[in-house]
């Protein structure tokens, strides 16, 4: 009996990752862009620069809200970060975000009350800040070539 065409068809080898940037990113993060775009720095620095840009913004709203205290607006900019970060692969800022944003809906056994404590959400939101400018760092000394993105 023949074989049928699409049998044939293997999948094409996976490049490798540039080492001077798959060594410094994470692992999952390096799986996303690799996933998205092979093994294209530019490519990857074009989203990792979108990724920090919004990211920043979304901090910036929420840190905001925090100081105005308004919970529905501190749950809908921690949610922005979540999935900003579940998408990119960067599980450890969406982890510390879903942090802020289960603190601003209710207490951890997950009763609703709307009265998060200002002080938690302010720690929870500088833990955040310091996860998304770790990474921002680390992009920053990747060895991107020459001609690419500008960090």
């Amino acid at each position: 009996m023949p074989l049928h065409a699409a049998a044939l068809i293997e999948p094409a080898p996976r490049a490798e990752a540039p080492p001077a940037i798959a060594d410094v990113l994470p692992a999952q993060a390096i799986t996303v862009l690799t996933e998205l775009f092979g093994t294209d720095p530019g490519q990857w620095r074009v989203l990792i620069d979108l990724f920090c840009d919004t990211v920043a913004q979304d901090l910036a709203s929420l840190e905001a809200a925090i100081a105005r205290r308004a919970v529905a607006d501190i749950a809908t900019a921690a949610h922005r970060i979540v999935g900003s970060a579940r998408m990119f692969g960067h599980a450890p800022i969406g982890d510390a975000a879903c942090a802020v944003e289960r603190l601003a809906h209710g207490d951890d056994s997950g009763n609703c009350s709307g009265h998060a404590r200002p002080a938690d959400l302010q720690s929870a939101a500088v833990s955040l800040r310091m996860r998304i400018d770790a990474f921002r760092r680390q992009a920053q000394r990747c060895g991107w070539p020459d001609a690419v993105g500008s960090g």
